[in-house]
């Protein structure tokens, strides 16, 4: 028999995609990985069903492509750039314990998503000199997909994330801290949300 959030979340109509595997599981979320890619990096899977926090909350946090520091603690700095194609590049520094500062330009953008809407990002194809003593970031593609919840009230939010730091940090480290890190993200999204 499912767990209670896994259960929750199959009544919602969500499928998990084949591949992943179960980290672990609280009261609102599972959080899921799957194998690394072939360049070594895991993608990170957070499924969540937020009962108090309304889609349009969600919406008005991620939107602001340029608050991101405001509510993420990796993220040091996310400033806009200005418009790039179809979506908008901002400036990122991320942090960690144990690491260089790393740095990139990252292309923002949405898409609708029948009821809700998707709110992606990866890598700029144009990044810019990193300042000393940071390391341009590799590789980060995701995107946080919030949804109505099927119950009336709340939100079902997925993320998918890959991340490739890059530098010299041991790939057991970094696997590590992501694993460990992919709940407190999440968490700091749903406290950002809250009323």
């Amino acid at each position: 028999m499912p767990a209670p959030t896994a259960a929750l979340l199959i009544a919602a109509g969500l499928a998990t995609p084949s591949g992943f595997e179960l980290l672990k599981e609280d009261d609102r979320c599972r959080y899921l990985v799957a194998s690394e890619t072939p360049e070594g990096w895991p993608t990170l899977r957070v499924e969540c069903l937020w009962e108090t926090v309304e889609v349009a909350q969600l919406e008005a946090v991620l939107a602001d492509w340029g608050g991101y520091a405001e509510h993420f603690s990796t993220i040091a700095q996310s400033r806009v750039v200005g418009p790039l194609g179809t979506g908008t590049a901002v400036h990122h520094v991320h942090t960690a314990p144990l690491m260089a500062d790393r740095e990139a330009v990252l292309l923002f953008w949405k898409e609708d998503r029948g009821q809700g809407r998707s709110f992606h990002w990866t890598l700029a194809h144009t990044q810019p000199q990193t300042a000393t003593r940071r390391v341009p970031v590799a590789h980060d593609t995701g995107h946080w997909t919030i949804l109505q919840s099927p119950r009336g009230t709340g939100s079902l939010v997925v993320s998918e994330l890959t991340y490739d730091p890059g530098g010299s940090v041991p790939d057991v480290l970094v696997i590590w801290f992501q694993k460990l890190g992919i709940a407190s993200f999440t968490e700091e999204l749903r406290a950002a949300a809250s009323p």
